[in-house]
């Protein structure tokens, strides 16, 4: 009391402001305590709001779909995060459906629904050391699907809590032991800056950035408001700038991914290795697999991919020298496909001084595009094959016209009691009905004629087919028949002989020293068995595979074009048939046909129709219009033969002169279709159009099928098919003539 008696009012003054500076400092601890307290409490719920959110957005699905699973690798990033310390998941009927982290007793429904009203509800719970948050998940429409039940570590708030206290009180202590120091030279002068300081500290504490203190003071607080002013500026410069970087790097990261999932084409990421680190779901399907998590655990590398593994080093190793592939076809292969055919682009990935780190790829699935592509060059190819086999067809027809006609003419004018004279002609006749067969054979192979349907004596048959061979091919070789009699199908002659000559000419072709071919007809059940057996040398299994595709022919270039298989597959099949071949190096070769069998009710003996008959009397006149000379001789020679009057033209632009000239008034035309110029075709629209009833009789070699009789322009009487006999011929034009 002494001391204080003799202070002086200085002192006083001095002990008077101390304590009020004691004071206030004390006040601006208790601010900036309540103000941590108060930020970090609100930064906790931040997080813990940011958190739910996360947890919502990643267990959504899994939620809805009941589906723990889903909802365990949903949680997983939050469950990684240290100051979670356990996480709950909760139907929408309050039933813990998963607990990931953490091991307390299930929260009751009205702790639940607590949150329902309020959006997010927080506990500080055991002690103040940790926080509850809990969330109700809605859907769209507002719905609750469940709830999740996050427990964070207070800690970290705690301790920032303690250290800002910390802080606070060595900066009042200090402050207020500065003051004592300068109060008695500038207790005025401090006021100002200090409130500036504290007003842009709180504002700081709240997060707020664009505060600025005066720095016109007394030094050295001029100096702490410009570095202040300075922290703030550059805090709020990196802030908006990590934002913005933050926020484009994840629209990136969002749009890549969508394209990655969604792009209807296989993409995939490797290591330089040929580890696979991702690929999307139209890569997965590709290679028969539902999800790519599935393909990424049957599928590790890259070179399992590859039909060849090799493939893969090579493509690799020339990744590493051109840093880029585009459209490399490779052949790869599908868990439930097979081998694919596919078009690879890569290119190689390097860090930012160029090491390799990995390959980027992108591969398109061309199978089926491959086999359209194959399937229309093989269609091209018949289409030509068919046009060119009709155009020899049509010239073969009317060469075997002329020797039918000059046959049976020479028939006829051969004396009866020159057995011989006849006996040659009739073997001429029956060569060139045979060859007519063929040569409908190969319209029909065309689509410009009609396959016959008659039973077929299968014995009769293979004796011919024998014949024929024995007479051409290698005296070394044993040709022999053995048939089941009475043994018919249902077919045509021409087809079944054009099968049994193509399979019989490949035995021989395959016993180049001689051997034995055998022809066999046998009964199975209600089918009919046809076998060519050779000793030749054989096929592999590889031959086998495709001797039966069009082109493919194991014979030396100009040697056989590799159709006589195909078109006796196709014959066989028409007739409802099956075939099959059995073979093996040096064993020879056996092929097996099988038929409905065709069993006619027997019927009296006939009287065989003779091959040449009496050519019926007929009267009128004819205009044969042919551009073959030699068919028009004949034509003409065999309906003279019948009593008629026979004028003959090369083109149909001379018909339509000699019809309107009018000189020649015909009862009846005859009329080729195939004709340089105006064609048939043209010639007989022509005489529609101006002669409508003239009668005219179609030849073609063609079928009648390609043709319509009923058509006004086209009309026609009659029609005969090239090559003709000269008793059909005259039959089809009496016929029109009396109608």
């Amino acid at each position: 009391m002494h001391n204080n008696r003799h202070l002086s009012l200085t002192g006083r003054l001095y002990v008077a402001l101390t304590l009020a500076a004691a004071a206030v400092f004390l006040a601006f601890f208790a601010v900036i305590w309540w103000t941590e307290s108060n930020s970090l409490e609100t930064m906790l719920q931040q997080n813990g709001r940011s958190l739910s959110a996360g947890l919502e957005q990643g267990i959504q699905l899994g939620v809805q779909l009941g589906e723990t699973d889903f909802v365990r690798d949903g949680a997983a990033s939050v469950v990684a995060i240290p100051d979670v310390l356990a996480v709950d998941i909760y139907d929408a009927s309050g039933q813990r459906m998963i607990q990931i982290k953490g091991s307390h007793e299930p929260l009751t429904v009205s702790q639940l629904t607590a949150s329902f009203q309020s959006g997010l509800l927080y506990e500080t719970i055991n002690g103040g050391k940790q926080e509850r948050v809990i969330a109700a998940m809605h859907t769209k429409s507002g719905e609750v699907i469940g709830y999740s039940v996050l427990t964070l570590s207070r800690a970290v708030v705690n301790g920032a809590l303690s250290s800002a206290l910390m802080t606070s009180a060595v900066i009042s202590i200090v402050l207020l032991l500065l003051f004592w120091w300068m109060a008695w030279l500038a207790i005025r002068q401090l006021g100002r800056p200090l409130n500036e300081l504290v007003y842009a500290v709180d504002a700081v504490a709240d997060g707020r950035l664009d505060v600025t203190i005066n720095a016109d003071i007394p030094e050295p607080l001029a100096r702490i408001a410009i570095g202040f002013n300075r922290m703030t500026d550059s805090l709020a410069g990196n802030r908006h700038a990590i934002e913005a970087h933050t926020m484009a790097l994840a629209m990136s990261e969002r749009r890549f991914r969508e394209l990655f999932v969604h792009i209807p084409v296989a993409m995939y990421m490797a290591d330089i290795d040929g580890t696979i680190r991702q690929c999307n779901p139209a890569m997965a399907r590709m290679f028969g697999y539902e999800t790519e998590p599935e393909m990424l655990e049957h599928i590790r590398r890259t070179t399992e991919l590859f039909r060849t593994h090799g493939d893969r080093d090579l493509l690799v190793a020339e990744l590493l020298r051109e840093e880029s592939i585009v459209s490399r076809d490779v052949q790869m292969m599908s868990h439930d496909r097979g081998v694919l055919q596919c078009l690879l682009h890569a290119r190689l990935v390097t860090d930012s001084e160029g090491h390799p780190l990995g390959v980027e790829g992108v591969i398109q699935d061309l199978t089926e595009f491959k086999v359209l592509e194959h399937n229309l060059m093989q269609a091209q190819k018949m289409e030509a094959v068919g046009q060119l086999a009709g155009g020899i067809a049509h010239d073969f027809n009317n060469l075997l016209a002329i020797i039918l006609g000059n046959a049976d003419l020479l028939v006829r004018h051969v004396i009866s009691d020159d057995v011989r004279s006849q006996h040659y002609a009739e073997r001429i006749m029956q060569a060139a009905k045979r060859a007519s067969e063929l040569t409908g054979n190969l319209l029909g192979f065309a689509r410009k004629g009609t396959m016959r349907r008659e039973t077929v004596e299968i014995c009769s048959l293979l004796d011919e087919v024998a014949g024929l061979i024995r007479e051409t091919c290698d005296r070394r070789v044993h040709v022999s028949v053995e048939c089941h009699q009475g043994l018919r199908v249902t077919g045509d002659p021409g087809q079944l002989h054009q099968v049994l000559m193509n399979l019989a000419i490949n035995g021989l072709h395959a016993m180049p020293d001689g051997g034995r071919l055998s022809l066999m007809g046998r009964l199975k059940g209600d089918r009919a068995v046809i076998r060519v057996v050779d000793s030749g040398v054989g096929m592999t299994d590889t031959v086998m595979k495709r001797i039966f595709e069009p082109f493919f022919t194991t014979r030396e270039t100009g040697k056989g074009t590799g159709l006589g298989l195909a078109m006796v597959y196709g014959i066989v099949e028409k007739l409802g048939g099956q075939i099959a071949v059995d073979s093996a190096p040096g064993k020879g070769t056996s092929f097996e046909i099988s038929l409905p069998l065709y069993e006619e009710p027997e019927k009296a003996a006939e009287q065989s129709e003779p091959l040449h008959p009496e050519l019926p009397a007929i009267s009128g006149c004819v205009l044969l219009v042919d551009d073959e000379e030699l068919l028009r001789e004949v034509g003409a020679g065999v309906l003279e033969s019948s009593g008629l009057e026979v004028h003959t033209v090369a083109s149909g632009e001379e018909a339509l002169e000699v019809l309107a000239a009018g000189v020649v008034r015909p009862d009846l035309v005859l009329l080729d279709m195939n004709m340089p110029g105006i064609g048939g075709l043209e010639t007989l629209r022509a005489i529609r159009n101006r002669y409508d009833a003239m009668k005219v009789v179609i030849l073609t070699g063609y079928s009648e099928t390609t043709l319509d009789a009923d058509e006004g322009e086209l009309r026609y009487d009659g029609f005969v098919s090239k090559p003709y006999h000269a008793g059909d011929l005259c039959a089809e034009v009496s016929r029109v003539l009396l109608r």
